[in-house]
């Protein structure tokens, strides 16, 4: 997703125990729209890249904007 949304940075981790990815994602993509929109474009976008076996382990992902987002990226 790095090349199709604008100042990306994301938190994907995948749980142990079920194997669902979760997280965060930010992009000035988001800028003006609401999450409903976000959620959307978010599907859309994991449906081009993902098959559907691997869609079926994504769980809850936070889309953001930069201005939404604190990140510390010096984070060890």
């Amino acid at each position: 997703m790095n090349g199709q949304l604008s100042g990306f940075v994301s938190g994907l981790d995948e749980d142990g125990e079920t194997g669902r990815v979760m997280g965060f994602i930010v992009s000035s993509d988001f800028d003006d729209l609401d999450q409903q929109v976000r959620q959307q474009r978010l599907k859309a976008l994991l449906e081009s890249g993902l098959s559907r076996e691997e869609m079926s382990r994504i769980g809850p992902i936070v889309t953001m904007t930069p201005d939404e987002a604190v990140i510390d990226e010096a984070v060890d």
